[in-house]
């Protein structure tokens, strides 16, 4: 038995935007794509299960929209729900029976015009926004970002979706001053890029606080052109290992013993996804919480790790070529970082004595 849909899920469907630009109703289905795909979008991050809701049942029960919006619903349904060949036809027959006559950009949907398609990334490698833009019939024009997090294994941390054309996204984007560093690409590209992160994960908080975004930027990415070249691995950035080599050898490494600290400075880079030559305030804060709590090292080698990542940064920012400016910030972050530190390595032995008895 398939699953029944859920009142609340419903009610966010059917109180959704009205329908003035084709991006409101594009979204109005990019949620019930997500609701007919939980285990592809999680938009119901509880339901773990493959099972898939009824699509004609979900239709049926939410009223999603009364006419004349029902049969625009419909048809676009059939366009998004890839994959599911039989509730495609179903909906095809529905439109052709309720003889209405759908808007020309839904039925000019499968000959949408593409744009071009930027990057826009930033010094050290942590993070890459890919803009595309296309245009459905009517002019109306559609720019989608994706954020990939390099830093969490190249997963997709945000997604965008503007009824603006790219130029002007960009300029509202420079006016919120979180532009990186625009880089062009082909849209082969960009959809390779794309569908190489959503194929990786989205994370749980795109998933709730974005609802129908993932399903219609997924969708859109797969009508630019195919053949593009997905972006490198981690391979091609120097080994954990190499790297600690070479600053246990180096004058800035060498106060730090390597039989005493290179397995854990080892550790704390390879954690994370990444050049490990280059360090961000951001990457700061993701490897603080993967520091060792001293249950199974040392306390005093662990206490004195903040010193030796502050150590490692200005070595790993030297040869990377990363300015004194940016370096600092990272500095500043350990700084921050280390405040706290030892009360909670010491207060965590504490815990861990006490409940040993």
């Amino acid at each position: 038995m398939r699953p029944v849909p859920n009142p609340n899920e419903i009610g966010h469907v059917r109180n959704s935007p009205s329908t003035e630009h084709p991006l409101n109703m594009l979204l109005v289905v990019g949620k019930l794509i997500e609701l007919l795909l939980p285990h592809e979008f999680s938009y119901r991050a509880r339901n773990t299960s493959n099972e898939r809701i009824d699509p004609t049942q979900l239709i049926d029960e939410a009223a999603v929209v009364r006419a004349p919006h029902y049969a625009e619903v419909v048809a676009l349904l059939g366009e998004m729900a890839v994959g599911d060949e039989c509730f495609q036809q179903w909906c095809r027959d529905e439109v052709a029976a309720r003889s209405v006559v759908v808007p020309r950009w839904i039925t000019n949907l499968p000959d949408l015009m593409v744009g071009r398609a930027m990057r826009l990334t930033d010094v050290f490698g942590d993070l890459d926004e890919i803009l595309f833009e296309v245009r459905l019939a009517g002019g109306h024009a559609i720019t989608c970002g994706v954020l990939i997090d390099h830093l969490e294994y190249s997963t997709v941390k945000d997604v965008g979706i503007w009824d603006k054309p790219l130029n002007a996204v960009l300029v509202l984007l420079e006016s919120w001053e979180c532009v990186g560093i625009p880089v062009e690409m082909t849209t082969a590209d960009a959809r390779a890029w794309i569908e190489q992160a959503f194929g990786n994960c989205i994370a749980r908080e795109v998933r709730e606080r974005r609802p129908g975004f993932s399903a219609v930027v997924k969708w859109l990415a797969a009508r630019l052109p195919d053949g593009g070249r997905q972006y490198p691995s981690s391979d091609a950035d120097p080994s954990p290992s190499d790297v600690v080599e070479a600053f246990f050898a180096s004058p800035e490494g060498e106060r730090f013993s390597l039989d005493e600290f290179g397995e854990m400075l080892e550790q704390l880079i390879g954690m994370r996804s990444g050049d490990p030559l280059r360090w961000s305030a951001f990457r700061v804060i993701y490897a603080a919480g993967d520091l060792p709590d001293g249950w199974y090292e040392p306390v005093e080698t662990v206490l004195r790790l903040p010193a030796l990542l502050r150590a490692f940064v200005r070595y790993a920012h030297e040869r990377s070529g990363i300015s004194a400016e940016l370096t600092d910030q990272t500095l500043a972050m350990i700084d921050e970082v280390q405040k706290g530190f030892e009360d909670r390595v010491r207060g965590g032995l504490q815990e861990y004595w006490d409940a040993a008895g």
